[in-house]
């Protein structure tokens, strides 16, 4: 179950989640913070995905700022699309171009909590993005996979629990009709979930080149 100190942002999130799934940002706020906002470490980053008062500065967000829920959560989105960029860049430059959604929340999640720059040196010297040869590239390839792993499992158990969004972007279901609890059928595996969370959450990043092709490949039908 989503503990109730998260599950009360599930409003805010769903309002300014980006292009990413309600269940992945939950997931990472129950990981770095237990959905407390005043939450800090010993490095100094705070607030509900304890982002550092430098990272939030490179964004122009004051320090004070980080401990507001909607400005932590904003931010987070925010840091979350920059990595996202860099390692999409980094596949493209080592010469892989079909990054699937679930390498790239693999090593998404890693790179927001370390910084991108060990994710993508070890994308350049592993010659492409998949996580077991990028991880073995990584000083602490253990420690990354681990993150990654337990913040995907906690989304796939948390998106089974959250009512589907309606329409796109912002604008999604706060669950207030339907009911967090009502759990949605689970697979066997697992994969199941990841896929619903690559498709709703995902889909805005794909290269629209792509889509665009097969349109004009398309002939009509008479």
């Amino acid at each position: 179950m989503i503990p109730e100190n998260v599950l009360r942002w599930l409003e805010l999130v769903q309002a300014n989640r980006g292009p990413f799934p309600a269940a992945l940002l939950l997931a990472l706020m129950n990981r770095l913070s237990q959905g407390d906002p005043a939450a800090s470490n010993q490095y100094g980053a705070q607030g509900l995905f304890l982002i550092h008062p430098d990272t939030a500065a490179s964004f122009n967000v004051e320090p004070e700022g980080l401990i507001d829920p909607e400005v932590s959560v904003r931010l987070a989105v925010d840091l979350l699309e920059d990595r996202l960029d860099k390692i999409k860049a980094a596949a493209a430059q080592a010469g892989i171009w079909n990054l699937s959604d679930t390498q790239a929340l693999q090593l998404l999640l890693p790179a927001y909590w370390w910084g991108p720059v060990p994710t993508i040196n070890a994308i350049a010297a592993g010659r492409g993005p998949d996580p077991e040869n990028v991880w073995s590239y990584l000083e602490r390839g253990d420690a990354y996979k681990e993150f990654s792993d337990s913040i995907l499992a906690k989304a796939a158990e948390y998106q089974a629990q959250i009512p589907a969004a309606t329409g796109n972007g912002s604008d999604a279901d706060t669950g207030a009709d339907t009911g967090i609890g009502t759990a949605a059928p689970k697979s066997n595996t697992g994969l199941w979930v990841l896929g619903v969370l690559g498709l709703i959450g995902l889909v805005s990043w794909w290269d629209s080149s792509k889509g665009k092709k097969k349109k004009k490949g398309k002939k009509k039908r008479r």
